[in-house]
C-alpha cells in the first residue's frame, strides 16, 4: 500500500517533526527556512525548497521544462498574492516575475510526478510563492490544504491556532480539550495597541512589571550572558532601540547594518512623513454625536493582505460613506503599531517600502471622503469603542473587545476569521450588506455575543508546548480526520 504523500511548507519546525516522528507519510515536497532537514529524513522528504530570504525564495531551475503557457491563466489569482506579498520586500519587477514563474516550475513538477494526498501550511497564509501557487494547483487538482494560522495571541505571548482551507473556504473543527482565554487575549491586544515608547516605558519594561517580548528578551540574554560588558552593550542598543529607534541601532552598529539600509530608511522617512501630515487634519472626537469607529489596519500585514477577499481601506471607508445616515460621522483612527514601526520587533519585517502602504495619498483620501474624520492617534481606541454607534474592521482584534461593550460590528473580511460562525457579527459583502446592517442597528440592534466562547473552543488551540504539550497531536489529528471526509466525499460525488 502506497503511504501519504504530503506537502508541508513553513517555519513552524514542531509540526514538521510531529509528521516525521509519529507518522509514516512521505514528505514530497518541504519549503521552510530550517536547514536541519537537509541532511536528515532523506527517505521521507524528496524535495527541499529553502525560505530563508524575506519574502524572495530562490527556486534552481536548470531549464523551464514543466513550464506550460495554458497553465498560467488559471494560476493568474495566485500570481496576485505572490506579488503583493513580494512588494513587501523589493520594487524590483524583474526579480519578482522571474521568480514567480521558476516558482510555477517547480510546483508543477511536483503535481505531474507525484498523487499529492494533502497539503499542509504550518504558518498564516502570507501570500508566498510556496503557499499560494501550491494551494491553487490543490484546488485544480481537488487535493485537500490547510493552513496552520494564528489567530490570536494572549496576555502571556500564547498562540492559538486555527486550521483554514482556503479552496473551501471553511475552518477545520479542532474541539481541543485545552481552554481558550478570551479575556487574556483581549488583556494583550489592549496592551499592545496603547504601548507607548521612551525612557519611562523603557525600565517599565525590562523591570520585570511586564511580561512582554521586550522584558523576555533582554532578561533571556542577561541570563545567557555573564560579562558584564556584553550585557552593558546589549543594555545601551535595547536602550538606542527604545529612544531612538531600530534604524538609528543599525546606523550606530555597523555589523547589525543589512544591505538595503538606506532604502529602508528613505522608505521610514517618507512614511513618518505622511503621519506627521495626516496629524494636522487629526481632531479630537465628540463622544456625544453619533459615530461609526473604523480602527486602520496596520499595514503592510498577512492578516489583510491575502487571507480575505478586500484589502482596501479606502473602498471599505467609501461604502461606509454611502450606508451611514446623514448626521453619522465614520471616526478613523490610524493603528498604533504603524507609528512604532521602527523597532527591532519590526523594523526588518516591515520597514521595505513602508511608504507604498502609508503615504500622503492614502491619508487625502481619507480625508476627502464624505462624513469622514481622522482621530488624533493617541486617543484611546477603547474610549471610541465604548461611545460608537458601530465598529467596522475587515477582521480585526478590535471585534473581540467589542464584546465587553455590546458594540454591534461589521466584518468586511469575515471569511478570514473564525468569528465568522459567531451570532451577532455581520458579514459585509457589498454595499447593500453594509446599508442593511447600519439600518438595523439604526433600530436599535445590540449583539449578545454569547456563543464566542464556544466557537473558539471548538475551532482554536492553544498552541503552546509548555500549557498544552498535545497541541501538535490534536492539529494534526484534526487535518488528517477532515482529510478522510473530504476524500470520501469526492468518491461519493463522482
Amino acid at each position: 500500500m502506497r503511504k501519504k504523500h504530503i506537502i508541508i511548507v513553513g517555519y513552524n519546525a514542531e509540526y514538521i517533526d510531529y509528521i516525521l516522528d509519529k507518522t509514516d507519510y512521505v514528505i514530497v515536497a518541504l519549503a521552510t527556512p530550517h536547514i536541519k532537514y537537509d541532511k536528515t529524513n532523506k527517505d521521507r522528504i524528496l524535495h527541499i525548497v529553502s525560505t530563508e530570504t524575506e519574502g524572495l525564495q530562490h527556486y534552481e531551475c536548470d531549464n523551464f521544462d514543466r513550464l506550460r503557457f495554458n497553465d498560467l491563466d488559471w494560476l493568474s489569482f495566485a500570481r496576485v498574492e505572490t506579488e503583493k506579498l513580494m512588494r513587501r520586500f523589493t520594487n524590483d519587477y524583474q526579480r519578482i516575475n522571474y521568480e514567480y514563474y521558476k516558482a510555477v516550475n517547480f510546483w508543477d513538477g511536483i503535481f505531474v510526478n507525484y498523487e499529492i494526498d494533502a497539503f499542509i501550511a504550518t504558518n498564516l497564509h502570507h501570500g508566498y510563492l510556496h503557499e499560494s501557487i501550491p494551494i491553487a494547483y490543490c484546488k485544480r487538482n481537488k487535493i485537500p490544504e490547510y493552513s496552520i494560522e494564528e489567530m490570536f495571541v494572549d496576555n502571556n505571548l500564547c498562540t492559538y491556532v486555527g486550521i483554514m482551507s482556503y479552496n473551501r473556504d471553511k475552518f477545520i473543527e479542532i474541539n481541543s480539550k485545552n481552554p481558550v482565554y478570551i479575556d487574556s487575549m483581549k488583556r494583550y491586544y489592549h496592551k499592545i495597541t496603547t504601548e507607548k515608547t521612551g525612557l519611562y516605558s523603557f525600565f517599565y519594561k525590562i523591570s520585570g512589571f511586564r511580561g512582554d517580548i521586550v522584558r523576555k528578551e533582554i532578561m533571556m540574554e542577561y541570563r545567557k550572558n555573564k560579562s558584564v560588558y556584553s550585557n552593558f552593550a546589549r543594555l545601551s542598543k535595547a536602550l538606542i532601540n527604545e529612544l531612538l529607534g531600530a534604524l538609528t541601532l543599525e546606523l550606530i552598529f555597523r555589523k547589525r547594518r543589512k544591505p538595503n539600509y538606506f532604502k529602508r530608511l528613505a522608505s521610514y522617512i517618507g512614511m513618518r512623513s505622511a503621519l506627521n501630515w495626516s496629524k494636522k487634519y487629526s481632531i479630537q472626537p465628540n463622544y456625544n454625536s453619533k459615530y461609526v469607529y473604523f480602527a486602520l489596519h496596520f499595514e503592510p500585514e498577512a492578516s489583510i493582505m491575502n487571507r480575505g477577499t478586500i484589502d482596501s481601506q479606502l473602498v471599505i471607508l467609501k461604502i461606509l460613506s454611502e450606508s451611514i445616515p446623514n448626521d453619522w460621522t465614520i471616526y478613523v483612527k490610524e493603528h498604533p503599531v504603524q507609528a512604532r514601526i521602527n523597532t527591532r520587533a519590526n523594523v526588518s519585517l516591515f520597514a521595505n517600502n513602508i511608504d507604498s502602504y502609508r503615504n500622503k495619498f492614502f491619508y487625502n483620501e481619507i480625508i476627502n471622503i464624505p462624513k469622514v474624520k481622522l482621530i488624533d492617534i493617541d486617543i484611546s481606541g477603547q474610549t471610541l469603542l465604548a461611545n460608537a454607534s458601530a465598529l467596522v474592521t475587515i477582521n480585526g482584534t478590535c471585534a473581540l473587545e467589542a464584546m465587553d461593550t455590546a458594540t454591534p460590528t461589521l466584518l468586511f473580511g469575515a471569511e478570514s476569521t473564525i468569528l465568522r460562525y459567531c451570532e451577532g457579527y455581520f458579514h459585509i459583502n457589498s454595499l447593500s450588506d453594509s446599508k442593511e446592517s447600519l439600518r438595523k442597528i439604526l433600530n436599535g440592534f445590540r449583539p449578545q455575543y454569547k456563543d464566542v466562547e464556544h466557537i473558539m473552543q471548538k475551532y482554536l488551540v492553544l498552541a503552546d508546548i509548555k500549557t498544552n504539550e498535545n497541541y501538535c497531536h490534536e492539529v494534526i489529528e484534526a487535518i488528517m480526520n477532515d482529510c478522510g471526509k473530504f476524500k470520501q466525499v469526492l468518491v461519493e460525488t463522482k
